[in-house]
């Protein structure tokens, strides 16, 4: 009976530690993930304004 005890002691804090790995890892790619987005929503807003800015400088051609 100690020898079950003591395995589900061990057991126990194994789980326990797994869980805060994988709680950590969550994170991580969680805020990977954010980055990610945050920086290719960035990229897009760019170039919509460089798309914006040829279109005009184009039409301002057109017009001369």
């Amino acid at each position: 009976m100690e020898v079950f005890k003591s395995f589900r002691k061990q057991q126990m804090e194994f789980n326990k530690q797994l869980i805060e790995e994988f709680h950590g890892q969550h994170e991580y790619i969680e805020n990977r993930l954010e980055e990610r987005d945050r920086l290719l929503v960035e990229s897009m807003r760019q170039t919509l304004e460089a798309r914006k800015e040829i279109t005009a400088a184009e039409n301002m051609e057109k017009k001369k």
